[in-house]
């Protein structure tokens, strides 16, 4: 038992010191975060339609009063294949 522990812990360390090192690399390189869309303006009024587009559907379906019956697809009855009427000899 100690000796999953012990390993689960190593695992974890050497997760914290690969996540340090990473960091740090993209330091020095000058890397630079990568920038949200949400924070342009165009971007943001046409999130913000959609989502009030979408608000509004679901309102909609939650409050219309059809009934329950016209919600369900009728089914044609299907054809029967002929049979031959049984012969008498």
């Amino acid at each position: 038992m100690s000796k999953r522990i012990t390993s689960r812990v190593h695992r974890i360390i050497a997760l914290f010191i690969m996540i340090i090192v990473c960091m740090t690399y993209s330091q020095i390189a000058g890397a630079t975060p990568p920038k949200s869309k949400m924070s342009k303006a165009k971007y943001r009024a046409s999130w913000q339609s959609n989502s009030n587009k979408a608000c509004y559907l679901l309102h909609k379906k939650r409050t219309s009063q059809q009934s329950l019956s016209a919600s369900v697809k009728r089914t044609k009855p299907k054809p029967m294949a002929e049979t031959d009427s049984p012969s008498d000899n």
